[in-house]
């Protein structure tokens, strides 16, 4: 398959959509495992976790955390050869906040930088991003961050050739690899640039092939001669693993995920949302059916939390959840849900097809006004919107190593629809940032996260592990990245083995 003098792999992903080049633009983590490795991002945290410049040589602060000055390293480069600017920068920057773009982090941006909010078509440049000179790029502030190089060092702010656009999909990155897209066959070919290379082991070369036949995917395993399958949900991975053969050569990996499945509250007024102790007993029921139901799947766990672990102290995950029975929920709330259905909507293109028949069946048996609907989110919106949803799913994902950025994610003007007030949680949070000894600023972050958790407007269910099929003679050096997204890092640390190697 394979010679370590000049190692290629070949990657298969089975996905209906091409991959999204622009950062700005990627959603998934399929996207960003490709744009992580194209694109470079300003800055980065080392192996000990402090934050060291990516395309970024020296930078600044002034007025106290207003102003920021960025000094782009002189041998920072794009694969045609061209220096890394400072228009590049800023445009990478702005397109977020871009109509077309569809961002899905220009949140990040709109609340801190000057004028970014007033961002109204393609091609504005908010006026707290200036070019002071070709390599020095200044960022103001509206009001100071600390987050500002977490915010920056996150793989969707990575940083493009300016003119993006006008090229339509461009692909002189910064990163370690020269790009070759083949939009007419799905294929992707990412060549290892020179001074990229770390060790003989790495591949060189790397195509990957996007794909929706799931035969071409299994005659590939069964020929041996696909490196890594990413793409596949737990079922179909199942599926290869029941018949004989198919994955005689490979292993199956879960790749961890800051994925937290949860129910939000709907926005709508009415009695059950106005009493604290239902929402939590409501709470407490969803998660205890959640534990029964995913007892069985490899690819799912339970949680009652919705920060990943390692985040905070243990006390936050030790605690003691309280248990409550149906027939106890029944006895305290069911006078409460005679007057209409009660509808929970869970979405079956993201969480499992059986657990979620089997959720349906443990929840609708609790009360007869209870309703499960299964179907995709998306297509039920206009309902929601309509108050006729009460519990709709939410995909909950951390961007940040510190527990501020997860906490950030629950801001109400972030989750559509959600509309109950996390004001009180925010302004905690900001000035629970502000305490200088980091354990006592762990403890405090944990205290207020429970406290909202306790409050019922969101419901915890469980975790989603993502499946990766991989080759024997592969393998990953994942390292100590305990914070950071692990998939986005794939293809730099995926290593070829030498022929007999252990």
């Amino acid at each position: 398959m394979s010679d370590s003098k000049e190692a290629s792999m070949l990657v298969l992903v089975y996905r209906a959509t091409s991959p999204k080049l622009n950062p700005a633009s990627a959603r998934s983590y399929l996207d960003y495992m490709v744009t992580h490795s194209v694109y470079q991002t300003l800055f980065r945290r080392n192996d000990q976790g402090n934050f060291t410049g990516g395309l970024v040589e020296t930078w600044k602060v002034f007025e106290e955390g207003k102003i920021y000055q960025l000094r782009l390293k002189p041998e920072a480069k794009f694969s045609d050869g061209s220096e890394v600017l400072a228009i590049d920068v800023i445009e990478s920057l702005s397109m977020h906040g871009w109509p077309e773009i569809n961002s899905i982090v220009d949140q990040y941006l709109k609340d801190i930088v000057l004028g970014y909010s007033d961002i109204k078509e393609s091609g504005q440049i908010p006026s707290g991003l200036v070019a002071l000179d070709e390599k020095t790029v200044q960022i103001e502030l509206s009001h100071p961050s600390p987050h500002l190089l977490n915010i920056l060092s996150m793989p969707g702010f990575a940083i493009q050739k300016s003119g993006i656009l006008k090229r339509n999909q461009s692909l002189d990155g910064s990163g370690e690899f020269y790009v070759r897209w083949n939009e007419s066959s799905n294929v992707l070919t990412m060549k290892r640039r020179q001074e990229a290379k770390k060790s003989k082991h790495l591949p060189t070369e790397i195509e990957v092939r996007w794909t929706i036949d799931l035969s071409e995917i299994k005659e590939t395993l069964k020929s041996r001669m696909v490196h890594l399958v990413l793409g596949l949900s737990p079922e179909k991975v199942e599926e290869l693993e029941i018949e004989n053969q198919i994955l005689k050569d490979y292993t199956v990996l879960k790749s961890e995920s800051f994925s937290i499945n949860a129910f939000v509250l709907n926005e709508r007024t009415n009695a059950l949302r106005e009493i604290p102790k239902m929402r939590r007993d409501l709470g407490l029921l969803i998660q205890a059916v959640t534990a029964y139901c995913t007892n069985e799947l490899s690819y799912q766990t339970p949680r009652s939390s919705l920060l990943p672990e390692g985040l905070l102290p243990e006390f936050y995950y030790d605690r003691k959840v309280e248990e409550i029975s149906a027939d106890l929920f029944a006895s305290r709330w069911g006078h409460l849900f005679g007057e209409r259905d009660f509808n929970i909507l869970i979405d079956d293109n993201f969480w499992d097809p059986s657990w979620c028949r089997s959720f349906k069946a443990k929840i609708e048996s609790v009360l007869p006004t209870i309703k499960v609907h299964i179907g995709r989110a998306t297509e039920f919106q206009k309902t929601w919107e309509a108050g006729e949803i009460d519990l709709f799913p939410f995909g909950y994902i951390g961007n940040f190593p510190d527990p501020y950025g997860f906490i950030y994610g629950l801001k109400s003007d972030l989750i559509p629809h959600f509309k109950i007030s996390s004001d009180d949680l925010m302004t905690r949070a900001v000035l629970a940032n502000q305490i200088r000894d980091p354990k006592r600023r762990l403890i405090k972050y944990a205290k207020i996260i429970q406290e909202f958790e306790d409050s019922g407007w969101i419901i915890p269910m469980f975790k989603s592990f993502v499946p990766m099929i991989l080759h024997k003679i592969v393998r990953l050096s994942m390292g100590d990245m305990k914070y950071e997204d692990r998939l986005c890092q794939l293809f730099k640390l995926i290593e070829i083995k030498e022929p007999g190697e252990a």
